[in-house]
């Protein structure tokens, strides 16, 4: 593995696996560094269109954000939001199925919004 001196204020974060960040960039600590770069400076513009489409139930809405989200988080080696981010894409699929299902959003949601805050707490 490669140890890092320069990495984006994100890499940092107790949530983010530099360690990962760089197996999926294979060792490349300047592509690892844009990768978690490009998705903590669109963050808080996610965090705005999930929050509308929470607030609006538009559960559709909620799952494509969600799952464009999980799937940067790919990249980006921050377990805990990709894995929160995971089961709220899976709750929304479910609501879709069954409108009763709205619970499970919720709880999904709060999470992901959790884990959002603390990033976005951690990089202002």
């Amino acid at each position: 593995m490669v140890e890092t001196t320069i990495v984006a204020g994100a890499a940092h974060y107790p949530g983010v696996d530099w360690q990962q960040c760089l197996v999926l960039a294979d060792d490349n600590e300047g592509l690892a560094s844009d990768l978690l770069s490009m998705f903590t400076d669109g963050l808080p513009e996610d965090a705005e269109i999930l929050a509308a489409a929470f607030k609006a139930k538009n559960y559709s809405a909620l799952k494509d954000q969600a799952h464009k989200m999980h799937g940067a988080l790919c990249y980006c080696a921050i377990p805990t939001m990709k894995d929160a981010m995971c089961h709220l894409e899976v709750a929304c699929l479910e609501v879709l199925k069954d409108s009763t299902a709205t619970a499970a959003v919720e709880s999904a949601y709060v999470a992901v919004e959790h884990e959002i805050k603390q990033l976005l707490k951690y990089l202002a």
